[in-house]
């Protein structure tokens, strides 16, 4: 969501690389294209597999759970004296 309104937005401040990697306007595809595509590729390369290392870190017992669930709502506090 914010990257569009960035783009139509503001176009002279290149916000999330809306328009072109390393904050430069890019030349290679249209405008429109670009965007589209970085759409559905930072999705899909960024942020899918961190959920998914995030999740497989969790069930490893990555996070301090009582027995349960096995969600945020679970987690006691744990205090060291």
């Amino acid at each position: 969501m914010v990257v569009p309104v960035n783009y139509f937005w503001r176009p002279q401040f290149d916000v999330n690389w809306a328009r072109g990697p390393f904050f430069r306007e890019q030349h290679a595809m249209p405008g429109l294209l670009y965007l589209l595509g970085y759409l559905v590729v930072v999705p899909l390369v960024v942020y899918f597999p961190t959920h998914l290392l995030l999740q497989w870190w969790s069930r490893r017992g990555g996070f301090l759970l009582e027995e349960g669930r096995g969600d945020v709502h679970d987690v006691k506090p744990v205090w060291r004296e």
